[in-house]
């Protein structure tokens, strides 16, 4: 393991409508932050797109696409 699982990581995501910063639980996910932050540092994640949802009652979820190979189709946040 890479990171230090005492430590604060956010990840912050550009978007065209601004930044979103995301925290990151070293504490309850440390091997899924410690892939993240090693694959982030690599550039893994650069230009890749992801989605924002939301139904009628306004309820969203954000649907991050890390297949390069799927086609850029719907509402780019």
């Amino acid at each position: 393991m890479s990171i230090d699982v005492n430590s604060k990581y956010t990840a912050e995501l550009e978007t065209s409508l601004g930044k979103i910063v995301i925290e990151l639980f070293t504490d309850t996910s440390p091997i899924t932050v410690n892939n993240f932050v090693n694959l982030s540092n690599r550039g893994y994640y650069n230009n890749l797109s992801f989605f924002n949802f939301c139904d009628s009652t306004r309820s969203c979820f954000i649907l991050f696409i890390f297949d390069r190979t799927i086609v850029d189709v719907g509402h780019r946040v």
